[in-house]
């Protein structure tokens, strides 16, 4: 980012005492004080835990060029060479700011939601697109009111595409990024029972996700998963839009993609476009992922991609940790899947567990899928029922909701595995430990508040 003070005040909507100070440059904007450094926009936000106003004047001892903050600050020593730009709502500022920059981009913009595999489809498509051109992308999942802005804000303006995921979990949320992002083509991975709470129903999902369609500019093209009713009934409405549809189930579209096992510890896809078939090898294993790698794929075609630059791309990804992360202490299988989760998520990684698993013992321990509403009870019900369709040895469950994942696993005879609940990762060793098991695959997952990492710690290190 290169902007004068002037510029910035003037996206903001900005007022205070800056004469003298117009021309002067930004370089960067930075919402933590410990990181600021000389030339550097320090925006104040008040979040849940800390209000940045009272950081300001650290910020000015470490270099600030300016602040831009929603209370007048007036006890801040320096302030007369510091220049504090006033706004009534600072994250709203940090908005208007991205949108600035994003309208004098010459990058092709996408914007990548869903309710499962946004990260991963971002960080994928990242990788392709890398190949032969500049790219730039959320900084991990900073995919809402805050990070998104940071993340444009953080560019160079030497890019050719901007990689960009979406995230949310209220009505207004998709109107309130949409409006910042402005994207020129979009791909929605899926649609699910995901931040229930505050979205409402599945179908008012893919309402909410597809209002990114009313945001596309430019070219205004989008590529959608056809195996989601709901959401393909959605974008139907929007005629304007150029929709390319994939399928992973239906081997008659024009896109599909298909999943074929794996080899060890790598997946093979089967790739399907126009008449083409294309068949990749890649480090990545689960039939989850054919969805991401199918996006990504048609995408990548449509932009000029061959076949090889699209495997080699996807070769080369890298997925944040946490995220279906697989490692090997001894004879075990370790699967780090603690980022979050949802019904979509949480079935995909024991799918993909199990796979791995073969004739191994599968280990699950698990935390409560959060944010579900009126379908908290159901969903977790269903989730015990999908376990007993699996040959699962041992689930270990830690939450509120536990009852009801028993509820399901028992709703018929006949399941031979133990089931445990856990309070604290102690609890969950101490039973694990006397399993005494040689030869395992164990998967952690769960939603954030249940910090489900914590538990993968634990058993890390009773291995060191």
């Amino acid at each position: 980012m290169h902007l004068t003070i002037e510029q910035i005040a003037r996206a903001t909507s900005s007022y205070g005492d800056f004469e003298g100070f117009e021309r002067v440059a930004i370089t960067r904007v930075q919402t933590d004080s410990r990181l600021v450094q000389e030339g550097d926009l320090f925006v104040c936000i008040a979040g849940q835990r800390y209000d940045g106003h009272n950081f300001a004047q650290e910020a000015v001892r470490k270099g600030a060029t300016a602040i831009l903050a929603h209370t007048p600050l007036l006890d801040i020593a320096g302030a007369q060479e510091v220049p504090v730009l006033l706004v009534e709502d600072t994250v709203k500022a940090l908005g208007r700011l991205a949108l600035y920059v994003r309208q004098r981009t010459r990058a092709r913009v996408i914007g990548i939601t869903g309710s499962a595999g946004k990260t991963t489809t971002k960080e994928f498509l990242s990788s392709v697109l890398s190949q032969k051109a500049r790219v730039g992308k959320n900084y991990k999942n900073w995919n809402n009111q805050l990070g998104l802005p940071l993340s444009i804000l953080n560019f160079d303006g030497q890019e050719d595409y901007w990689v960009l995921e979406l995230g949310i979990s209220n009505p207004e949320d998709m109107d309130e990024l949409g409006s910042i992002l402005r994207p020129d083509i979009v791909i929605i991975t899926n649609i699910g029972p995901c931040h229930l709470e505050g979205l409402g129903s599945v179908l008012d999902v893919a309402s909410y996700k597809t209002k990114i369609l009313d945001y596309l500019q430019n070219e205004s093209w989008a590529v959608l998963n056809k195996d989601y009713p709901a959401l393909v009934k959605e974008a139907r409405k929007r005629q304007q839009i150029k929709q390319y549809l994939f399928s992973c189930s239906d081997k008659k579209q024009k896109f599909r993609g298909e999943y074929h096992g794996c080899e060890g510890d790598k997946g093979r896809y089967e790739i399907g476009i126009n008449g083409e078939n294309y068949y990749f090898t890649l480090p990545w294993i689960g039939a989850h992922l054919t969805e991401n790698i199918t996006a990504v794929a048609v995408l990548a075609h449509l932009l000029g991609y061959s076949g090889s630059e699209v495997e080699q791309g996807l070769c080369q990804a890298r997925i944040p940790e946490q995220r279906l992360c697989l490692w090997s202490e001894g004879e075990w299988t370790i699967i780090d899947d603690t980022y979050n989760a949802n019904p979509l998520s949480m079935r995909a990684a024991i799918r993909t567990a199990a796979e791995l698993a073969k004739d191994r013992e599968l280990v699950l321990v698990l935390g409560d899928m959060a944010e579900l509403g009126t379908l908290t009870e159901e969903e977790h019900r269903k989730l015990g029922e999908f376990i007993r369709k699996i040959d699962c040895n041992y689930v270990f469950f830690h939450g509120q909701h536990a009852d009801y994942v028993k509820a399901g696993l028992s709703a018929s005879e006949g399941w031979p595995g133990e089931f445990f609940i856990c309070y604290t990762p102690e609890d969950f060793f101490s039973f694990f430990k006397s399993l005494n098991l040689k030869n395992a695959v164990v998967l952690f997952k769960g939603s954030r508040s249940c910090k489900m990492e914590e538990y993968v710690r634990m058993l890390a290190r009773a291995k060191d």
